[in-house]
């Protein structure tokens, strides 16, 4: 048999939805910032739960230590690298050329294979293409006298008289025993090739009225250039082309000395050079680290007591949702 039908009203109505949990958030970014080594925070520039933006710096701390922590790590490298330059210099130190064009004097008695060390003897180069005479005038004359002023100089020796000038005065206090005060004119003159060191010469001048002046008395010339040459470095003799009043050029080679094995000391002080090097970039980035700066993009509250700790907190959350809907009633 058919059942009966059952009515009822409908209404309009939500039909409410609830879901409830709990968990944790965590920020995409996080960063903990804390100084690398200890010392005084002299500025803060930040507040806490603040805004900061990637590279803004959050304070800065006295450097001083860093700086001088570089500042000697840089010194370290310096000697370091003048050391171990040194080394490599010396090996030019090996050939001995002359100095300028001259005249040997005083030579060493080089053979090959003997050991010349640092510091010995070559020779004495002189030139002796030019002569100087210093010889002392009254103080009476002298606005009398200029320098490049045209000379004539005797040398008794030879007999002789060459040209010459006034290179040089110096205005010294020079007392004869007889009383007179004397300055001192060195002359220049060209040296023919037959005058020395040594030679006794004068030059009378003469002043604008044509009035003669003589020096107190005679002097000596002396070579216009005088170069001691002595070894750099130690080494046995390869070649030695020395010889006693021999004429030579600028740049001549004298002696060359062989290469000592120095391997070993290069090795040595490229090894000090590498770890003084790796203290400075160390000292370097503490330096660097005084001013710290943000990495990231934070928006993450520091919690108090835990050191300038950025750390998410633990929330509850409840989800709910309400759908549209019949409600039977």
């Amino acid at each position: 048999s058919k059942g009966t039908a059952m009515t009822d009203f409908v209404s309009r109505g939500s039909i409410q939805s609830v879901v409830e949990g709990s968990g944790s958030t965590r920020a995409k970014d996080s960063a903990t910032v804390s100084p690398t080594a200890g010392g005084t925070i002299l500025e803060l520039y930040v507040q806490e739960g603040q805004q900061v933006t990637e590279g803004e710096q959050l304070y800065r701390m006295d450097d001083t230590a860093a700086q001088e922590a570089v500042t000697a790590a840089q010194e370290t490298v310096n000697k370091c690298a003048k050391d171990l330059q040194a080394i490599y210099d010396s090996a030019k130190d090996l050939t001995i050329s002359a100095p300028h064009s001259g005249k040997l004097m005083e030579v060493a008695d080089l053979k090959v294979g003997n050991t010349v060390n640092a510091g010995d003897p070559i020779a004495t180069l002189v030139n002796d293409t030019k002569l100087r005479l210093s010889l002392y005038y009254n103080y009476t004359y002298e606005n009398e006298i200029s320098v490049g002023q045209a000379v004539q100089v005797s040398i008794p020796s030879v007999m002789s008289t060459l040209s010459g000038k006034v290179e040089q005065i110096n205005k010294v206090r020079f007392i004869s025993p007889e009383g007179g005060i004397y300055f001192e004119v060195v002359l220049v003159l060209d040296n023919p090739g037959t005058l020395t060191e040594g030679m006794d010469a004068s030059a009378v001048l003469t002043a604008a009225d044509g009035t003669p002046i003589y020096p107190y008395e005679n002097g000596q010339f002396k070579y216009y250039e005088t170069t001691k040459i002595t070894a750099k470095v130690k080494g046995p003799v390869e070649y030695a082309g020395l010889l006693n009043y021999a004429d030579v050029k600028a740049g001549q080679l004298l002696v060359r000395l062989g290469a000592e094995d120095n391997q070993e000391e290069i090795s040595a002080k490229q090894d000090a050079l590498k770890t003084a090097q790796e203290k400075l970039d160390t000292a370097l980035k503490e330096l660097q680290r005084s001013g710290p700066h943000f990495r990231h993009r934070p928006l993450l509250q520091p919690e108090r007591g835990h050191g300038g700790q950025l750390r998410t907190g633990h929330h509850h959350r409840r989800h709910q949702r309400h759908d549209r809907g019949y409600q039977h009633r």
